[in-house]
């Protein structure tokens, strides 16, 4: 059989079994799906932020979902990380049979930059490979999503010239796209974000920093073709309703020298930064809570939810609107981020146990009989998505707008 021809017969397998996704699809979870992401270092070390997943739970906050992160440090389109004391082959077949396992209707895949390390003459046998994971490990309603590799940032322990290695690359970038198009995958285009920022994302030129991760979770709503939200109260000092965005407004009352109301939003804001992030650091997709208070009487006002004051504003600013960045829904987001990163954990602990080798590899019986952890730990996981559903729903709010005394 002639190359050319076991190429046409893999397309035709991969197309027979992904289901392909319209150019003009807007991405979607939907009830019943299992998001599961796979790759290298990138969506491993996502799993310790959370920002990712947090992001889309907040916007499809009525969706019955489930993710789980499949990703392995410095892994490859073979699972060369998974081998363990096998052979490579065994890596691949493991990769296989995990996602099988997790039978994603929603699979994201984050590969390229650790394969770039066998060099630019390697990319055919890449999107050979990578094909044909995507005919062996995918099903045909599986909606795929594939990731292009981050180029390599500069810093004080890099290379002086990072040409080459980008450009290599930028090759299996280019790779990636390619294999998407051909499949009917959406493309995640890291590689070609040309969003500005306001420092590098990562603090080795290679790994995303906290921060890094923070930014990129919007960056990755962006890529999806996702609209950009916001939380918006616009109204005026007589309690009249102008525009309300992703959020319902009731039971408005104007007492003298402001006025209240309660917000129930439909979406949580997106989490605070993390510590040490960058000056302006904020990313245009961020989900934002805006206030908007018209023709209120000249003075300073405060800005209370549920009895705690959160801003305070003249009334010019708040004619001209405001950004409310500590409130109830910002504290929720962050700690639905906080059980997200539980849940990872207790997973990881769950499908990659640190001692396997004694639970269920080669030496199991000197310590299998601790096996049965695992399965503790996977009645922990179902435990704690039962929390981040319950706080990934909005709740109602008292807001109380009052001038203050001069």
């Amino acid at each position: 059989m002639t190359r050319s021809l076991k190429a046409t017969i893999t397309l035709l397998v991969v197309g027979a079994i992904a289901g392909p996704i319209a150019a003009n699809e807007p991405f979607l979870l939907r009830d019943g799906d299992r998001v599961v992401l796979v790759g290298d270092t990138l969506l491993e070390r996502a799993q310790r932020q959370g920002y990712f997943e947090t992001a889309l739970l907040s916007r499809f906050p009525d969706a019955d979902v489930t993710f789980r992160n499949l990703a392995w440090s410095a892994d490859t389109v073979n699972g060369v990380s998974r081998a363990y004391f096998d052979a490579p082959a065994k890596g691949r077949e493991r990769l296989v049979e995990q996602l099988k396992t997790a039978d994603p209707s929603v699979l994201i895949l984050g590969y390229g930059r650790a394969d770039a390390a066998a060099g630019p003459d390697q990319v055919e046998t890449f999107a050979k490979d990578y094909r044909q994971l995507l005919a062996d490990a995918a099903g045909k309603e599986t909606r795929l999503h594939l990731i292009t590799p981050l180029p390599q940032e500069a810093n004080s322990t890099s290379p002086d010239d990072l040409s080459q290695r980008n450009e290599t690359l930028a090759a299996y970038a280019k790779a990636v796209r390619e294999l998407a198009e051909s499949t009917g995958a959406r493309t995640i285009d890291l590689a070609a974000s040309d969003e500005s920022r306001a420092a590098p994302l990562t603090d080795n030129g290679v790994h995303p920093s906290p921060w890094g991760y923070w930014w990129l979770a919007p960056e990755f709503e962006r890529l999806l073709g996702l609209d950009k939200q916001v939380i918006l109260v616009d109204l005026d000092a007589k309690g009249n309703v102008h525009e309300a965005q992703k959020t319902i407004i009731t039971d408005i009352k104007t007492p003298s020298g402001g006025l209240s109301f309660n917000q129930l939003d439909r979406r949580l804001p997106t989490p605070p930064l993390p510590a040490h992030a960058p000056k302006d650091g904020a990313h245009p997709w961020v989900v934002e809570s805006r206030l908007r208070v018209r023709d209120l009487p000249e003075g300073n006002y405060s800005i209370a939810i549920d009895g705690t004051r959160v801003a305070t504003a003249s009334a010019r600013e708040l004619a001209q609107g405001i950004v409310l960045e500590k409130t109830p829904g910002h504290q929720q987001a962050e700690e639905l981020r906080g059980q997200v990163c539980r849940k990872n954990r207790l997973f990881f602990h769950s499908y990659r146990p640190q001692n396997i080798t004694y639970l269920l590899g080669f030496r199991k019986h000197e310590q299998g009989h601790n096996a049965k952890e695992i399965d503790e730990l996977r009645e922990h996981v179902a435990e704690t998505e039962k929390t981040i559903n319950t706080l990934r729903q909005p709740t109602n709010h008292q807001v109380v707008i009052q001038k203050e005394s001069s």
